[in-house]
C-alpha cells in the first residue's frame, strides 16, 4: 500500500466521526425547532389572553364610570405622574399582581410609585386572593 493511499486511509475515520456529529447536530436544531415554535405559540396565546383581559378590565371601568386615558412614554410610571400633575389628580389606585416575590422585587412598578408619587394618595389594591399570599 503506497503513502497516500495510507494517509487517506487514516483520514476515514476523522470523515465519519464529522458526519455523525453533522448528523447530531441536525437533529439537535431540528428539536429544537420545533420546541422554540411551541414556546412562541404559547407566548402569543398568553398575550393575547392578557389583551382581552385588558380590555375586560378596561370596559369593566368605563361601565363604573372611570375615564380611561391611554399614556405614551418610556417610563409608565413618570408617564402616569406627569399626567396625574397636569390634571391635577388627587387619588391614585394600583392593582398589585400575584407575580411571584422575585419578579416583584425587579423595577416593581407599585414600589417605584410610593417613592416617586408625593403629593399624592396612593391606594393599592392586590388582586390577590386571602389562600394565594405568600407567607
Amino acid at each position: 500500500m503506497t503513502l497516500r493511499a495510507r494517509l487517506l486511509l487514516s483520514q476515514v475515520p476523522l470523515v465519519l466521526a464529522v458526519l455523525a456529529l453533522g448528523g447530531v447536530a441536525v437533529q439537535t436544531l431540528r428539536s429544537l425547532g420545533s420546541e422554540s415554535q411551541h414556546i412562541l405559540q404559547d407566548n402569543y396565546r398568553s398575550v393575547l389572553a392578557a389583551q382581552r383581559h385588558l380590555l375586560e378590565n378596561i370596559e369593566k371601568a368605563k361601565e363604573m364610570g372611570a375615564e380611561v386615558v391611554r399614556l405614551k412614554g418610556r417610563d409608565p410610571v413618570e408617564a402616569l405622574l406627569v399626567f396625574a400633575r397636569s390634571h391635577n389628580v388627587a387619588y391614585i389606585l394600583l392593582g398589585r399582581s400575584h407575580r411571584p416575590r422575585w419578579r416583584r422585587m425587579v423595577g416593581d412598578f407599585v414600589n417605584r410609585m410610593v417613592e416617586e408619587a408625593e403629593g399624592f394618595d396612593l391606594y393599592i389594591v392586590s388582586t390577590e386572593e386571602e389562600e394565594d399570599r405568600e407567607p
